[in-house]
Formats: structure tokens, sequence, C-alpha cells
């Protein structure tokens, strides 16, 4: 196979140093005295612990570890919740040279237990008032016995006991052994199809490869802001600590602020994420700059705040929302360049790969391709053309022509010569370009690279694909299979299962899973291109379908949120309902074949999501089947 698309490539910069922690220890080295973390104690009480405390309360965590005989390539699992404490903990785990296996306590004991059990750690670490689980168990034909435990239950009292605060630094030459860069950095557990979740194990040189592109990223365009402000907080990226922990955008939302001597802002125990009111007042009660969002839930803040008729004033301090986990809607990107005053940016990145891999700038999309000289992107560049290759997110940013210097936060305007939806009516949603040190191949089913425009499986290489699925190798031979060009883009590639396909500039598009390219009654369907058009209706907000088999025959079903100014209920198609559903249905029938029509259409308040904010297929499928039992078939 040869890679055929001059856009394989992202551009290619030296890693250095290739360990987190020597990044971390850098960052802490300069910025001493500067916060670092801003959260709650039990009590509700503040918190502000600067990069001297993490550093201290790290030294501690490090040499408690090595003294329990932990060093590089062993794994220390912290079941936790959100908590002030977790970031040095965390640093703590990598200086010792493990691995950090962040586990949420909310999750329920079976799955705890199996996590755990699966993952084999040296150590698990109890942070606060958690319970940690005893059992013993089989998995993955491996006999395990209960881990030796540390509960930190009380970290503020043990990390400020005379015992601990003059505690040694702790260096390198303290571990068991020279940490390398292909060691793990972190074990992450995905959901898995048998319907247990898989370790997946990302290694220090991919995440500082990633890490080191966040620094070039976001961190000069926060210098960017303190050029414009004199104040003693600008530039400064303070980013919110909002996902779940066991989740991999709850690591970067940790170690890319340290990575950028930025501050964690972590809200306490009882906030609810998923409450736009509490959002606003965490985002202009602490100034924060950078928020991560899944756009599904974006799209639902945005129908609340829009329904009360409360504007958008409390988000006035973010320069970045970074959008991913899913697809992002070009009609959501649009609504949100028309409130939000930062940079919007897609990331995409599955949890087998360190974090994010594609990046795509929505005010400026195809500013990640080099331009001609008269300073546009070039139509259909070839192999050949000197300006065929992808930029950095940095170099697109240099590029004085990408900023409004009117603009509050010095971003892209959303231009009419350069619209978001330019070239995105058809073909996708739009995903991006590769990061530094990252290679894309779009293969078909016999892994030959397909050209552009044509749709394909996306694959995975470079410096940011992990180390496949801790003591799991026929899963990860499965996944992680050899690529193509191993002396450039290192040898392996992972599969991801997402059908993409470049449009004639280059510019990576998500049509779908592989999974969700289903057939109906003889007919291939892709549940995206579904929902994308059910968006486009007037009648609706949101939507998403699925497809049900409980009947031994695929039948496509889905929910819908109407517009304001139509009626909705979480419930029945009844009094007006069954008019709405079937409005929409005969609206959608004008647009896309018969066959991809749901059977069934149910309105709903807001769609179901799981606890990472993703649409839940199943729990939608459930709630469609109740409704259309309770209705003798609704709509």
């Amino acid at each position: 196979m040869s890679a055929s698309s001059p856009w394989a490539f992202g551009p290619s910069v030296e890693i250095d140093p290739s360990t987190v922690d020597v990044m971390i220890d850098q960052t802490i080295h300069h910025h001493r005295e500067q916060p670092a973390v801003h959260g709650f104690r039990d009590d509700g009480s503040e918190l502000t612990l600067s990069y001297d405390d993490v550093d201290s309360h790290a030294n501690v965590v490090a040499w408690e570890l090595r003294h329990r005989g932990v060093g590089p390539g062993d794994r220390v699992v912290v079941l936790s919740g959100r908590s002030p404490w977790l970031p040095s903990v965390m640093v703590g785990v990598l200086r010792a040279g493990a691995a950090y296996v962040p586990v949420d306590a909310s999750y329920p004991a079976e799955r705890i237990s199996y996590i755990v059990n699966d993952c084999q750690p040296d150590v698990v670490i109890g942070l606060g008032e958690v319970s940690v689980p005893t059992s013993n168990a089989q998995t993955n034909n491996v006999s395990t016995s209960n881990p030796p435990t540390w509960e930190l239950r009380r970290p503020d009292e043990y990390f400020s006991s005379d015992g601990t605060r003059h505690r040694e630094e702790f260096r390198a030459s303290d571990r068991t052994r020279e940490l390398l860069p292909d060691d793990p950095c972190y074990l992450i557990y995905t959901s898995g199809t048998t319907g247990n979740p898989k370790g997946a194990v990302n290694p220090h040189r991919a995440v500082a490869s990633h890490l080191q592109w966040v620094v070039r990223t976001l961190g000069q365009d926060a210098k960017l802001g303190q050029d414009a402000d004199s104040s003693a907080s600008a530039g400064e990226l303070r980013m919110l600590h909002k996902a779940p922990i066991g989740f991999d955008v709850g690591v970067a939302e940790l170690l890319c602020p340290l990575a950028c001597a930025g501050r964690i802002v972590i809200p306490g125990q009882g906030w609810f994420p998923g409450d736009p009111f509490a959002l606003g007042d965490m985002i202009e009660t602490y100034s924060v700059t950078t928020l991560s969002m899944v756009p599904s839930m974006l799209r639902v803040m945005f129908d609340v705040l829009d329904d009360v008729g409360l504007g958008y004033e409390q988000f006035a301090s973010l320069r970045h929302v970074l959008l991913g986990g899913e697809a992002v809607p070009n009609d959501l990107v649009e609504r949100a360049q028309a409130v939000l005053p930062s940079r919007l940016l897609g990331l995409y990145g599955p949890s087998e790969t360190a974090m994010d891999v594609a990046w795509v700038d929505f005010s400026r999309p195809y500013s990640g391709a080099a331009t001609d000289s008269a300073g546009t992107p070039d139509s259909e560049p070839t192999a050949d053309s000197d300006h065929a290759r992808v930029l950095s997110a940095a170099e697109a940013w240099a590029d004085p022509s990408t900023h409004d210097d009117n603009s509050r936060a010095g971003i892209d305007q959303s231009a009419t010569d350069n619209p978001t939806n330019e070239e995105s009516s058809t073909g996708g949603t739009l995903v991006g370009w590769p990061e530094d040190n990252v290679v894309f191949y779009v293969v078909d089913e016999n892994m030959n690279e397909v050209p552009d425009s044509q749709s394909g499986e996306l694959c995975i290489a470079g410096a940011q694909v992990g180390a496949g699925y801790f003591n799991n190798p026929e899963v990860t031979a499965e996944a992680f299979v050899p690529s193509p060009h191993p002396d450039r883009d290192g040898g392996t590639m992972y599969r991801t299962g997402d059908v993409m396909s470049r449009d004639k500039r280059g510019m990576l598009r998500f049509e779908g899973r592989i999974g969700d390219q289903v057939k109906i009654r003889g007919n291939r369907v892709e549940l995206g291109d579904v929902e994308t058009h059910l968006r486009r209706l007037d009648m609706v907000s949101d939507a998403a379908v699925a497809v049900d088999r409980t009947g031994g025959e695929a039948t496509l079903v889905g929910g819908i949120v109407v517009s304001e100014g139509a009626t909705a209920s979480d419930g029945g198609d009844t009094a007006g309902h069954t008019t709405i559903s079937q409005r929409v249905k005969a609206e959608l029938a004008t647009l896309v074949p018969e066959y991809m029509v749901p059977s069934v259409l149910v309105v709903m308040t807001e769609l179901p999501h799981n606890d990472h904010g993703k649409i839940d297929r199943r729990a939608l499928i459930a709630r469609v089947n109740a409704v259309s039992s309770a209705n003798s078939g609704g709509a």
C-alpha cells in the first residue's frame, strides 16, 4: 500500500522531552509560585494549590509508591471523584515511573472490581472518602488477588503534616529503573464489544507528542491574549476539569494545563456538568478560558439557555471551546460561532491513541492546508505540488490573516469569504488534519488506501498510536496492525472503525461508523447521514437514530427534540405530537430515500446520554419501544 494522498502525514516534529514527567517537572521548575489548581475541599471551602504545592505533594506520593516497590512499567489505580488533590497524585504516580489508571469512584462496584482485577495494579490509591473494592476474581484467564491499597482519605491533612511537608525531592535516579518513552503513561478503560471494558495503553512517547502539540497551539494562542492584555492573568490557560476522571478527556483536562503552565479549575463534588447554569457560573467566576464539550451536550446547553432567554455573557472569558467525542454537525458550529466569543476547535481521537490526533479550526477550516503564493488554499493540490502538505495548528495561526484584531479573543472572524459550511453540505462532517507526528490512512476492506474523495476506514499511525489493550493480545492484534511505511509512520496503525473520506482540498470528513453502515431491507444506511438530514429540518432541534433488532429484523427508529415553537414532551406522541412526528417523517422523505426514514420517530424533551455525554443508543431504543408500545405503535 502506498500513501497516495498528499495529506496523509502531519508535520514531523521532534518529541522533546519524550516522557511526560519531565515535561511537567520543567513547568514546575519555571512556575513554582504560579497557581496550578483551584478546587474545593469536601466541606465546600475553596483551595488553591501552586505549582510548588503540586511538586511537594507529588514527591510524597512518589516516595510512598517507591517504598511499596512501584516503578516504571507498573500500574497504579487511582480511585477518586473530583478532587483538587487528583493532579498532585497523578503527577506523583508518573514521577515514580508508573502508569496512571484513573477509575471514577461513581462507577458501579462491579465495574470497578473488573478494572482493578484486569489491570493487575501494584497499588490502588483510594483518594478521599471512597470505598476500595476487595475481591478475588479471574480476568482474561489470569487469576488475580487483592492488590495493595493506600487509602488517602484526608489528603489535606496528610499533605500538610510535618512528616510529609519536608519530604526530599524525588529524582529520576530514585526509580527502580530508567523510565523509557515506550513505558506506559496511562491506561483508560473503554467499552468493549463483549460488554467488558478494555484497557487502552498509551505510552509516554505518544502522550508527550500530543501535549507538545497542545503547548504549541493552545499555549501559543494564550500568548497572543497576553500580548493584547497586560493584566497578571492574561494569557493564562485555565481549563475546567468537567469530564469523568476515567475518560481520556478527563486525563487531558489535567495534563494539558500542567503542560502549558496553566491552571486546572476543578468543581466541587456536588457540581453537575450537565447543568448549563452551573457551568456558566463556574466559567464566569473562575475566568475559565478552555472548555471541552461533547457536541450533543453543547446543543442541550444552547437549547436550555435559549429557552429561558438568557444571554451568553457568562462565557466571555472563553478562548477555546474544544468539541470532541462525537461528530460535530455543521448547524451546531454555526450556532456556537454566533454566540460564543471563542475559537471553536474540533478534536478527534479514540482512546486507543494519545488523546486527540486530528484538529480543525471551524472558523477557518482549511487553515490546516498550506497555501499557495496568493495566500489562498489550493483547490486541488497534488502530491507533487509544494503546497500539498498539512500545516500544524501553530503554523496556521501564526499567519496574521487568520486573526481578527477587533475580536475580543483575537480569534478568526466568521467571514463571508470563509464560510464554515464550505463544501460541507455533503460528504460528512469535518474532522480535520493530522496533528504533529500523526499519519492518517483511509483504506478499503483489503487494507489498500483509497483515493481521496472515496470512503474507507480511517487507520491512524505515527507517534500517538497507543500500545494496544492491556493483557488482551488477541483483540490488540485485530485492532493494531502493521503500517505500510514503518520507516516513516512508526510501524503500527490502529484501525478506528470510523468511515471517513477526504475532500478535494485534503480535509478529512467523518461519514459514520463501520457498525453504523447497517442494512435496512437490503439497503445500506449510515446513521449519521439520517441524523444530519433530520437536524436540517426546521421543526427539529436535535435528533438521534438507532437500529432496533429486537423483533429479529433491523428497523430504523429515532428520537427528535423539536425546535422552539413546537410542543414537545418526553413521552407519548399524543395530542398533536403524532402530527409533529408525521410531519417530520414526511419532510424527511422528500430529502432521503424511503428506507432512510425511521419507522418509528418519537418526540422527546431531550435525547438520552451516557455518563460520558455521548448519545446512548441502547437507551434511545428502549425509550422508543416504551413509547411505541404505550401508544400502540405511536408514529
